[in-house]
């Protein structure tokens, strides 16, 4: 298993119109016409969302439309507001903060890739806390190891979030894109976490959920980590 946080490289900050871009693409089913597989491995899971369209067919581009309008609101109004006024005395509450300007980075765009050999744990993962439940779909499983991954990272669950599982390519991987109302020196900042933490988090999970690594690309992977741990530690 491989984390990665996908960085925004345009100089200029977000736009709701990359996010409604972002969405589109994630509901799409496949990738072009050609495609020998589908993209969506299952139905979108959201947290903290409602959805006026269903995010398949003819509605895709409403549903992308739908969901990055209440990210936009959840963030420009809602987090805004938690992120400069909370404890600040003669704070004037939300209405104070209508009309203020987004921040850089108002949503995260994390990536979880499972290797191709671990298709068979991801449908019947292991879990020693609670029995995994019967006949759950692979998209499921590979939403519900990402989510796990995401508490090791510190996230609480309380912001908008969707997760979409994909098996366009040889590997599942799991798409999670979560609205970040609070930044740098606050609560939670995923952008912070360096390529070491992500691999450690990713290691812990591939073992709790005794899934398999071994692909050459996943096993050079591990090997530069560990040599570099081992540098850090001499």
């Amino acid at each position: 298993m491989l984390i990665k946080i996908i960085r925004f490289k345009r100089k200029s900050p977000r736009r709701p119109a990359d996010l409604r871009r972002l969405f589109k693409y994630l509901f799409t089913p496949k990738a072009d016409a050609d495609a020998a597989s589908n993209r969506l491995l299952g139905p979108p899971q959201l947290d903290h969302l409602v959805l006026n369209h269903m995010p398949w067919g003819n509605d895709v581009e409403a549903a992308a439309d739908d969901l990055a309008n209440q990210f936009d609101f959840y963030v420009r109004e809602a987090g805004v507001c938690q992120k400069r006024c909370a404890g600040i005395e003669g704070c004037k509450g939300l209405k104070a903060c209508v009309g203020r300007p987004r921040p850089r980075d108002w949503y995260a765009h994390v990536v979880f890739a499972f290797a191709p050999i671990a298709s068979p744990e991801i449908r019947n993962p292991a879990d020693y806390h609670q029995s995994p439940r019967r006949n759950a779909s692979s998209a499921a499983n590979a939403i519900r190891i990402a989510r796990d991954a995401l508490d090791f990272l510190g996230w609480g669950g309380t912001q908008p979030a969707v997760f979409v599982a994909h098996g366009d390519t040889v590997h599942i991987h799991v798409h999670a894109v979560i609205a970040t109302p609070v930044f740098a020196g606050d609560v939670w900042d995923v952008f912070r976490f360096s390529s070491r933490q992500l691999f450690d988090v990713a290691a812990a999970c591939t073992s709790a959920f005794n899934l398999s690594t071994g692909t050459p690309m996943l096993e050079k992977y591990y090997g530069q980590w560990r040599r570099r741990a081992d540098k850090l530690q001499s």
